[in-house]
């Protein structure tokens, strides 16, 4: 079961700056929720996502930042249809960009990648990869 503690405030009173905050907690949320963005690259996602992710500025392009934790993630590479492993990574929300860090992948007989990469996108549309993969044996 998942969680989404959603709080915040829209001003629309105020017609010059129309102002949104807002504060997602997130609570075992299914990385399946991915896919329609992520089909390009992953043909397949599983695990679970926790943390914190805040939505704000102009509500007609808004901005989210925050940091979300995945655990027992599992991805398949749409162009190998090969499926690994992700090794519990930290992914950061910033403007504009998801930003992956380094991620280790694990294929099923036990050989480790490294991922590396980010998407640039103009608030879940017009995405662009930065996606750079590399291992000795997978």
């Amino acid at each position: 079961m998942y969680k989404l503690d959603v709080r915040g405030r829209l001003n629309l009173k105020d017609s010059v700056s129309k102002e949104l905050e807002t504060d997602i907690n997130i609570s075992n949320v299914s990385l399946s929720l991915l896919k329609p963005y992520l089909a390009l690259v992953f043909s397949d996602l599983s695990g679970t996502a926790n943390g914190k992710l805040k939505i704000s500025g102009d509500p007609y392009k808004p901005v989210m930042t925050g940091a979300v934790k995945v655990k027992n993630g599992k991805i398949k590479i749409a162009y190998t249809q090969c499926s690994y492993s992700i090794v519990d990574p930290e992914i950061l929300f910033l403007p504009g960009k998801i930003d992956f860090g380094t991620i280790s992948l694990r294929d099923s007989l036990g050989n480790f990648a490294s991922l590396k990469g980010s998407l640039e996108h103009d608030f879940f549309k017009n995405f662009r990869y930065n996606i750079n993969a590399n291992s000795r044996k997978i």
